[in-house]
């Protein structure tokens, strides 16, 4: 499966309070359509548009982030058909298709929910990479 291109089409973000004490930060993606689109491909692959939700919810109710967005996914034909008729049929992707996909939303959007974070004083929505000392600075003994 080939990602084209993923592009941000709305953008939502609020904080209601000023956050303090024990915050919680749960981030989810959801795919909210999947249909077959054109750009032109040969009749070997196909193209699909998949539209998505990802949410950071901060609780207790400090604050969310909202990007919707759709990914431009390019797939040989006969697969295609089979992601499109499992989609139309439950509304699900199988998840070996569906994993590759979704790691690249939350790749994209992790980014832009950390920037949208800043600018309205929340905590970062990811993880940050951190230093470590041993004994909050002290060297251990040999």
């Amino acid at each position: 499966m080939n990602i084209l291109n993923i592009t941000l089409t709305d953008i939502n973000a609020a904080r209601k309070t000023t956050p303090k004490g024990s915050i919680n930060v749960t981030n989810n993606v959801k795919i909210t359509d999947l249909k077959e689109t054109s750009i032109g491909t040969d009749k070997t692959r196909k193209a699909m548009t998949l539209s998505f939700l990802y949410t950071s919810d901060y609780s207790p109710n400090i604050g969310s982030i909202e990007l919707k967005g759709d990914v431009l996914i390019i797939e040989e034909a006969k697969q295609a058909e089979k992601i499109l008729e499992g989609w139309k049929k439950n509304k699900k992707i199988e998840p070996e298709t569906a994993a590759g996909i979704l790691n690249n939303i939350m790749n994209k959007c992790s980014f832009e929910a950390l920037f949208l974070s800043r600018e309205l004083g929340l905590p970062a929505p990811i993880q940050l990479p951190r230093i470590k000392t041993d004994q909050q600075g002290k060297e251990k003994k040999k």
